[in-house]
């Protein structure tokens, strides 16, 4: 019996941690994008560096606590674990982008003089605050319609990224500065923090080989 509760425990604060990494990236994006979105602020580079840490000794934890899951119960539960395995990898990505997103700011003095892409770039971002809410909910809920919902929108915010960024390779070499080259890489790190939510959002409505796939009913 208390093999069994270890085993249940295990798994199921594997589970807690991974939220809890999730609902961390969230906060740390939504700060890290205030300069873009017209909000002060006044964290610092290091403030970043340090919930990635947080993030990424949770990841280390929730993989630490599947492996012992998984030793006790001989392969109980394996789905759920796999599961879990995948997307506290797509959780600590995230982290790394948003930390990568922070330095790009805080070298440009968190403000960009990019003109006409400025609210290109304030839409993208408020569209990726909008889609970890729904990634969470979708994850916590087991919610299979917003987490399809969130796979098919990111197609969308994945080629509003790339338009973006077409635009500025089009853009005279006179009016193309440093802003810009920080803008280009904005644009990818935040296309990947939607492709990351994409994959997690994705667990919940796929198999375990489709993960991060688009949504199909059978394969």
């Amino acid at each position: 019996m208390m093999s069994l509760i270890k085993q249940n425990a295990l798994l199921h604060t594997a589970e807690k941690e991974f939220i809890d990494m999730l609902q961390l990236g969230a906060k740390m994006f939504n700060v890290a994008v205030e300069p873009i979105v017209g909000e002060k602020t006044d964290r610092q580079v290091e403030d970043f560096h340090s919930m990635d840490k947080k993030i990424n000794k949770r990841h280390r934890d929730v993989r630490r606590k599947l492996f012992e899951h998984l030793s006790f119960s001989g392969g109980q539960d394996l789905f759920p674990s796999l599961v879990l395995l995948s997307v506290v990898d797509d959780s600590e990505r995230i982290g790394d982008y948003i930390k990568n997103i922070a330095e790009i700011l805080a070298a440009r003095s968190n403000k960009l003089d990019i003109g006409a892409f400025d609210k290109d770039l304030k839409n993208i971002c408020e569209i990726t605050n909008l889609t970890f809410a729904h990634t969470l909910d979708a994850f916590v809920q087991q919610d299979e319609k917003l987490a399809e919902k969130i796979v098919m929108d990111y197609k969308k915010t994945a080629t509003t990224c790339d338009s973006v960024l077409h635009n500025i390779l089009k853009t005279k070499d006179d009016k193309v500065g440093k802003d810009h080259v920080a803008l280009a890489l904005l644009l990818r790190y935040l296309k990947r923090i939607n492709a990351h939510l994409k994959n997690i959002a994705s667990s919940v409505v796929n198999p375990f080989h489709r993960i991060g796939y688009k949504v199909k009913k059978q394969d």
